[in-house]
């Protein structure tokens, strides 16, 4: 037992050691309004545009207070002029929303042509359908309305020519 309490303070001790090393991290600075200040913490999934017109996605590592790294390319501040947060719940977002969009376009196609069929049937009893089916379109135009709404958000983008400053700054030094 006094092995095995000896282990645990020895692995807590080591833990806490290597958790307090000091890291980087981005701090983006709004120029019209200076109090407005955002940070990017290392290992964010980003996309980052420098200004040779290529854009690279990735997780973020921040080797020194200069330059940046995502994947194995390593990129200067300075070369930098947009940053923008591309995280993979974002995008799952988007994919769902587009189902769902799918969907709702199918149900309000469904319930046209079902509308249609009952206008056109001899059958005095399918016009008790009537409201059935429009709840069903109303329900598809909707979830269509919503959906569709969603496939345009982006994230946060982040301009560094004209609306924001970037510096990379040590962890110790941030107040969030």
């Amino acid at each position: 037992m006094k092995c095995f309490s000896v282990y645990i303070l020895l692995i807590f001790a080591f833990t806490s050691g290597y958790s307090q090393n000091a890291g980087y991290r981005i701090k983006l600075v709004n120029r019209q309004n200076p109090e407005r200040i955002r940070y990017v913490n290392e290992g964010q999934r980003m996309k980052i545009f420098n200004t040779d017109s290529t854009a690279i996605t990735g997780r973020i590592i921040i080797p020194t207070d200069s330059t940046l790294q995502i994947d194995s390319t390593v990129i200067a501040i300075d070369q930098l002029y947009r940053i923008k947060s591309n995280s993979a719940g974002l995008s799952m977002a988007k994919v769902a929303s587009g189902v769902v969009f799918v969907i709702g376009v199918l149900m309000v196609v469904n319930s046209m042509i079902l509308t249609y069929t009952i206008f056109r049937s001899d059958d005095v009893y399918q016009v008790i359908l009537l409201p059935v089916v429009f709840i069903y379109g109303s329900g598809g135009t909707v979830a269509t309305l919503l959906s569709g709404s969603a496939l345009f958000l982006n994230g946060n983008n982040y301009d560094l020519r004209n609306k924001w400053d970037m510096s990379i700054v040590p962890v110790s030094k941030t107040s969030e």
